[in-house]
């Protein structure tokens, strides 16, 4: 099935679909080799609101490899996100 059309963005059911498009994606950082930031017994991947999403390593390197598990996972799974930037910033342990 060919996709024709996107979310609009701020509609009234964009987050819901968008949480029910990513809803694995967690997951697969959560299982994968690259660490998230510790935020006190909790370990952070991801940080998500509405349509944007933010990934959480505690490294570049893993920064990389987390961008390299999702760029795999959405090409099999044949999904397309956008991206608008990339960042790494060191940060005190919480």
């Amino acid at each position: 099935m060919e996709i024709t059309k996107r979310l609009m963005q701020g509609g009234t059911l964009s987050p819901l679909l968008f949480n029910m498009y990513i809803a694995d994606i967690e997951k697969i950082l959560a299982d994968g080799p690259a660490e998230g930031i510790e935020f006190g017994k909790t370990v952070i991947h991801l940080l998500l609101f509405a349509h944007d999403t933010v990934v959480l390593a505690r490294s570049a390197q893993g920064l990389k490899l987390k961008i390299r598990i999702l760029q795999n996972y959405l090409l099999c799974a044949r999904r397309d996100i956008h991206y608008s930037a990339v960042v790494y910033e060191s940060s005190p342990k919480f």
